[in-house]
């Protein structure tokens, strides 16, 4: 488990934090709604090869029996 937590903070690190330290330093408020996004983007939307090319939403829905609305309340955060 740690791997993927270690991966998942790399994944981040690299294709967000570091795109945007300028705005980190200036902004906190502004880089903390954007990484909020980043994230419903990719636990939502962002297809995961290790989920069988699935969102981790969609995987949720399609194996563990979540509800097919889960996915409407994620633009709400």
């Amino acid at each position: 488990m740690n791997t993927q937590i270690e991966s998942f903070n790399r994944t981040i690190q690299e294709g967000f934090i570091d795109w945007r330290l300028n705005l980190l330093s200036t902004d906190i408020n502004a880089f903390n709604q954007k990484l909020v996004d980043r994230l419903l983007w990719y636990n939502t939307k962002r297809i995961h090869s290790s989920l069988n090319n699935q969102s981790p939403l969609q995987y949720l829905i399609n194996n563990f029996g979540f509800s097919k609305r889960l996915g409407s309340y994620a633009k709400y955060f």
